[in-house]
């Protein structure tokens, strides 16, 4: 077993339930994941013979 799999079985000071036991008891009120995006717009642009391209913003 990994160290924090070993400290999530254990019960921390002052806690009746160990950090495994509180975490299966609250998924069930998570917030649903989050959709995958795009974050950049790509494209593919041509350089001209002096080196330089043009962004359109």
């Amino acid at each position: 077993m990994t160290i924090c799999q070993k400290l999530n079985q254990s019960n921390q000071a002052g806690a009746k339930q160990t950090s495994m036991e509180r975490f299966m008891e609250e998924k069930p009120y998570f917030l649903p994941s989050m959709p995958m995006y795009e974050s950049a717009k790509t494209e593919w642009l041509r350089v001209d013979k002096y080196s330089t391209i043009q962004v359109d913003i």
